[in-house]
């Protein structure tokens, strides 16, 4: 089976660190995007799935 692939904007963020730990409870592949790296947030919130979200770093806004 296909695992389900999202994508989270403003992924550093309290929401999208909570988003990206549902979602990975659940077994989706992520891709995070925000302007910054993830934090010690991460850590806290996700745990050791964290090494399992692939993070790009961008403005939302950047269409390159």
């Amino acid at each position: 089976m296909n695992a389900t692939r999202v994508l989270v904007t403003g992924a550093v963020g309290f929401i999208g660190s909570w988003v990206l730990r549902e979602l990975l409870d659940r077994d989706a592949k992520v891709v995070a995007l925000d302007v910054r790296p993830a934090t010690g947030r991460w850590s806290r919130v996700i745990g050791a799935k964290a090494k399992d979200v692939h993070f790009v770093e961008t403005p939302l806004t950047d269409r390159d």
